[in-house]
């Protein structure tokens, strides 16, 4: 009966598709100055380039990939629900979902740090800003 049915957050898929929904919400943030400021490479202004080269495209990659992590473990645990239960059960019981997805967050941050640190910013001409990252 519905009565008996766990809470939609106590649901093992769930925590998946909330990380899922919170990156995906992220890389949007991210990715609206650069619309406004055309989404090419030249910009008009020393801040938008610095931002496009050290903050904007970087996170969106970093938030991209974390994405597509939440994605495969969360097939892979829809897997091992289907064919392996017993394995299932004991991954539903350690709370690997937290682990997998604090680990894959902390080493895409830590994959990303020489594009924050090391990117180029040089002006072409007189106000307009190359960022390459």
């Amino acid at each position: 009966t519905v009565a008996r049915r766990p809470k939609l957050r106590a649901l093992h898929s769930s925590q998946y598709i909330q990380a899922l929904c919170v990156v995906e919400l992220v890389s949007t943030a991210l990715y609206f100055p650069l619309f406004i400021e055309n989404e090419t490479c030249v910009f008009t202004s020393y801040a938008s380039a610095f931002y496009s080269t050290h903050i904007g495209m970087t996170g969106i990659a970093v938030c991209k990939t974390i994405g597509a992590y939440v994605l495969v473990f969360f097939s892979y645990d829809r897997f091992l629900a289907v064919w392996y239960n017993h394995k299932f059960q004991q991954v539903e019981i350690g709370n690997i979902v937290n682990k997998r997805l604090i680990i894959t967050g902390l080493s895409m941050l830590l994959l990303s740090t020489p594009a924050l640190c090391f990117g180029k910013i040089t002006e072409i001409s007189e106000g307009h800003w190359f960022a390459e990252p």
